[in-house]
């Protein structure tokens, strides 16, 4: 060998040496990979023909799906009750606004002064909301009735993404006439952690 070839391979040597000592040579992940994003919640609204409806509202972020509980068009009444569900291991029951004290937000009930019948209960993955006006006439179904928040618990980005489960139990309303009738037709969209 040369005095040059050899004066390059000891410098090419040493040059890798320090790079690799420095930490270079070594990655935890494949080059060029990224780690996976943040979770983000996902909402497809039920189809809008008819009945009562959970459907996604504007004021939604990735992180927190606001819903609001729609009446079906054309008819009127004067409250609602609900016991909706969710997978609690992946998602929790918010309050719509940070300001809010309950977990259900009135819509479109004029709900008085004094004492409102505005209450809500989590326990575990179920969210039990009223919502009902104590005098009046009954109230036309021209926007959400009520409103309700979801979160994510973690924003892991190992968080297992896929549909996740949102259900309704039991839905009471009252009616124009003051009548309380139960919802058989709650449509709900699919919901998914991606």
């Amino acid at each position: 060998m040369n005095k040059l070839m050899l004066n390059s391979f000891i410098l090419i040597s040493t040059l890798l040496t320090v790079w690799i000592g420095c930490g270079g040579g070594s990655s935890s992940s494949a080059p060029g990979t990224l780690p996976p994003p943040a979770p983000s919640l996902s909402y497809t609204d039920p189809p809008s023909s008819g009945g009562y409806r959970l459907v996604k509202d504007a004021a939604s972020t990735p992180s927190k799906l606001v819903l609001n509980l729609m009446g079906p068009s054309g008819q009127s009444g004067k409250g609602i009750g609900f016991t909706f569900s969710l997978d609690a291991n992946a998602l929790a029951w918010a309050k719509v606004a940070e300001s809010d004290v309950e977990f259900v937000q009135n819509g479109i009930f004029p709900l008085g002064t004094g004492t409102q019948v505005l209450k809500s209960l989590v326990t575990g993955g179920d969210l039990l909301g009223a919502v009902f006006q104590k005098s009046g006439s009954a109230t036309a179904y021209t926007g959400p009735l009520t409103k309700v928040a979801i979160t994510l618990k973690s924003s892991d980005p190992n968080t297992p993404r896929g549909n996740v489960s949102l259900g309704a139990r039991v839905v009471s309303v009252i009616d124009a006439s003051g009548n309380v009738q139960q919802v058989s037709d709650l449509r709900l969209g699919v919901l998914v952690i991606q």
